[in-house]
């Protein structure tokens, strides 16, 4: 049935009405949307991950009152509002925003151009358009489908004017250089690959940041009990010089020992100032961190800063020959690390491929109608050519692709020695956080020994004192022995906790939420080590 030229005009206005009515949103929203399934295609099955980059709004936080947090809040505030978090996921989505340009190269490309033009003098409007179809095919062939027309209306009076159009179909299939889906398919199929390690790469910034941020906390909440500990040996520096002043002024206590403690007492006031301003520090540091204003109204878990120095420590429930197993099989980059050695395989093909001759086979087929509106598209009355043939480029310059095919052997050697490097860094890295971890469980119970050595020697010290058979500079001593200790007990509680995670993290065993960081709950995190 022949489509009628009021038909085709209306068709090709509501075909330019609807270009028209494609704004910057809709084209935002689109590439959202296919970026955002090739995520989660290529992630895989696990644990559902965010990896929307829409930007957060600011953290508020209501005036005139101080929300307390602890590792859980601090955790998603960080996944929320952290810049170099946010850097990573946009990082992830530019990469999968390259894989949907390749992967259109693929998809029919439909092109259009359209113009059109009034003649006063003759009153008519002339209409002219080109359409075009090109599809690449999977084995390197390039299909090119045009239709131009060439139409003349007048806007009143009667229609009858001229109307032609030419229809052309063409085929470029190669034989030699670039045939084949594995050679055709190279720029799509790395790009395909790229997105996977991509994906693993952040996966893995995860924990890595994850630890970060959780460190970071635990050393806030250490600084935070040095200055309690601080202001705790103040008072009790005050009120020893207190009582020395009492035995002095009853000549119970030499004066020179009288001004041992007060001299110890302006000294413990200068470390309580000092800990106060490291510790103010490190909060305006840490929001920052968070991605957080550094006068944001929010302040750290005292409960949890004084769970430091009573916690139980969380135990890893594997052996070295487990975790080396876990991680060799677990390690993401590793993984991909292992693909690059095909990858730079399948990059030897491709350039040795490229060192043949260029044979295409070259087809078209083109159709002219006549000039005549009441005339449709027949292929027994319209004028149809055909044309085939074959062109060859013999390859008497291939000293570009040689060289590419040397490098691109260079290359897959130096993949096999990457992968095997790898390997050992992650044997080697296990091995390490292993002693680093027994080192710290072993610093932790010394320090423990020592705290309670301290705590006697200061009882002691104190009735041996009051029995006059100890001098005021062996209290200080003991009392200044006492503070380090519990001091260095912080540390140690730290330091253990932060060699944990680093070793859950370099084994890829750390639990990760769907809110895309660490989920903050230890207990959760040893049951998982007992079922790996």
């Amino acid at each position: 049935m022949k489509m009628s030229y009021r038909w085709r005009s209306f068709l090709m206005v509501g075909f330019l009405f609807y270009l028209a009515g494609c704004s910057a949103q809709h084209y935002r929203e689109s590439a959202d949307r296919e970026v955002y399934r090739i995520l989660a295609e290529k992630k895989g099955p696990g644990p559902t991950v965010s990896f929307d980059i829409e930007p957060k709004s600011p953290a508020v936080f209501p005036p005139g009152a101080i929300k307390e947090v602890g590792l859980q809040e601090v955790l998603q505030l960080a996944a929320l509002h952290s810049r170099e978090y946010q850097d990573r996921k946009e990082s992830l989505y530019l990469q999968a925003l390259n894989l949907t340009a390749q992967r259109h190269r693929y998809r029919p490309g439909f092109g259009a151009d359209i113009s059109a033009g009034w003649n006063s003098g003759t009153e008519q409007l002339n209409v002219s358009g080109d359409l075009s179809l090109v599809q690449w095919l999977a084995d390197g062939a390039k299909v090119t489908l045009n239709l131009g027309t060439d139409f003349l209306r007048y806007l009143t009076g009667d229609p009858q004017e001229s109307l032609g159009s030419l229809l052309s179909l063409n085929l470029l299939q190669p034989i030699f250089r670039g045939a084949g889906r594995r050679i055709a398919r190279e720029n799509l199929t790395q790009s395909e690959r790229d997105v996977v390690y991509a994906i693993r790469s952040f996966l893995h910034y995860q924990r890595t940041f994850s630890v970060l941020i959780t460190t970071n906390y635990y050393r806030l909440l250490e600084q935070k009990m040095v200055l309690s500990n601080e202001e705790n040996n103040y008072q009790q520096l005050v009120a020893n010089r207190q009582r020395s002043e009492m035995l002095g002024d009853a000549g119970r206590l030499p004066l020179f020992q009288v001004d041992q403690a007060r001299q110890d007492e302006f000294k413990a006031y200068e470390r309580m100032i000092t800990a106060r301003t490291i510790y103010q520090e490190e909060v305006d540091q840490f929001k920052v961190l968070l991605g957080l204003p550094a006068n944001a109204a929010i302040r750290f878990s005292d409960k949890e800063a004084e769970e430091l120095t009573t916690r139980a420590l969380p135990v890893l429930q594997l052996d070295l020959a487990q975790a080396l197993k876990i991680s060799l099989q677990n390690r993401l980059d590793l993984m991909s690390a292992l693909d690059a050695v095909e990858d730079a395989g399948r990059k030897v093909a491709v350039s040795r491929d490229n060192l043949r001759a260029d044979l295409s086979f070259i087809g078209s087929t083109s159709v002219a109608t006549p000039d005549d509106e009441n005339t449709a598209l027949d292929f027994e009355s319209d004028k149809i050519d055909y044309n085939a043939g074959l062109n060859l480029k013999l390859p008497f310059d291939r000293l570009t692709e040689r060289n590419s095919y040397r490098q691109s052997l260079i290359s897959q050697e130096r993949s096999r020695r990457n992968l095997s490097l790898v390997q050992d860094n992650v044997s080697l890295g296990i091995r390490t956080g292993w002693r680093n971890l027994e080192q710290a469980r072993q610093s932790y119970e010394n320090q423990q020994a020592s705290l309670e050595l301290a705590r006697r020697r200061v009882e002691s010290t104190n009735m041996l004192l009051d029995a006059g058979r100890a001098s005021q500079r062996d209290l200080l001593e003991a009392q200044s022995a006492r503070l380090q200790a519990r001091n260095s007990l912080l540390a140690a509680t730290v330091d253990y906790l932060s060699a944990d995670l680093a070793f859950l993290r370099d084994a890829e065993m750390l639990e990760i939420g769907s809110n895309g960081v660490w989920t903050g709950d230890w207990d959760a995190q040893t049951n998982a080590n007992i079922k790996e």
